[in-house]
């Protein structure tokens, strides 16, 4: 079973969002745990854009219909080996 711990501290309830989580990958594991709840919060789309103007972090993000989107430092490394899973982009 799978728990996603990420609260919304305005409304103490979890993300209603399409995420079931996210992973940040970056130098610092200080960076990726600030960012990681931040990120989450914003969903896919906004928080591929914030994401992809960092120099230096990147994210996987996977839906809770099973799609996995990447940033853009990671489309020439990533590879998606679960057929349970679809890339996206």
């Amino acid at each position: 079973m799978l728990e996603i711990s990420n609260i919304n501290p305005g409304i103490l309830f979890t993300f209603d969002n399409e995420i079931l989580g996210i992973t940040i990958v970056s130098d610092s594991s200080t960076d990726g745990d600030a960012l990681s709840t931040s990120v989450f919060a914003m969903g896919v789309t906004e928080g591929m854009k914030f994401v992809n103007s960092i120099d230096g972090i990147d994210a996987i993000f996977i839906t809770k219909d099973n799609k996995v989107y990447i940033t853009n430092g990671l489309k020439d490394i990533f590879t998606l080996n679960n057929t349970d899973f679809t890339l996206e982009n």
